[in-house]
């Protein structure tokens, strides 16, 4: 089955997290199952990946289902749909968004509202390609004047975009942006953070010594796991 899951994934992958950079590997019962990276320990019945895009999670879902693991979509975690939950909880519904534009129907559907510019609740920093230090210079005003929270939805220090060319990613914008002094915090919803791995666990109902960790990102994801 994990050979299989292995196979299909690498097919597709391309095509679903572009801007990954790295090999599918798994790490299980301490020995390397596939490719040449990986962490956790132990084989559950069911198995969780973490897409950076909303977009994947149907198709993650599938790829999984197809190979023998009892997966529906609403297994599949993102950092962007816990940013959106962080920020519930929490009140804050109008952010400076510094993330993909195809993205903001998607924070509008789950009631953020994104801004360009002026008064904000929190400053919510994501992948996106186009990314130049004049986006980031919206942030200057909310974070140093009026202290709001900088979330990340993954501190990746870069990605590959849809042509494979390597490009900033949040964790070295985040990593500028926290230089500033704010009186605010730095908050990091996925990778490297602890947040993502703990809720997927507990969403199946399952502790790391009976998940299996699959990963496209190793250097990223293995910090943690």
């Amino acid at each position: 089955m994990v050979n299989a899951l292995m196979q299909h994934l690498e097919a597709e992958r391309r095509e679903v997290v572009p801007e990954e950079d790295g090999e599918w590997a798994i790490y299980s019962g301490g020995e390397f199952l596939s490719g040449s990276f990986l962490g956790v320990a132990g084989v559950t019945s069911r198995e969780l990946s973490f897409p950076s895009q909303e977009a994947g999670r149907e198709f993650l879902a599938a790829a999984l289902a197809a190979v023998g693991f009892p997966v529906t979509a609403e297994h599949v975690l993102t950092a962007l749909g816990l940013g959106v939950r962080w920020l519930r909880e929490r009140n804050l519904r109008r952010v400076l968004w510094l993330g993909q534009d195809d993205l903001r129907d998607y924070l509008a559907d789950e009631g953020i509202e994104t801004v360009t510019g002026g008064p904000c609740d929190a400053v919510v920093l994501g992948a996106d390609p186009t990314m130049a230090v004049a986006s980031l210079e919206k942030a200057l005003a909310p974070l140093l004047e009026d202290g709001v929270d900088l979330v990340c939805l993954n501190r990746n220090p870069y990605f590959r975009d849809s042509r494979g060319i390597r490009r900033y990613g949040p964790g070295a914008w985040a990593a500028a942006l926290a230089t500033l002094g704010g009186s605010g915090r730095t908050v990091t919803v996925g990778k490297p953070s602890e947040t993502i791995y703990n809720e997927g666990l507990k969403r199946v109902g399952a502790v790391p010594s009976e998940a299996l960790f699959i990963s496209d990102d190793p250097p990223a994801d293995l910090v943690t796991a």
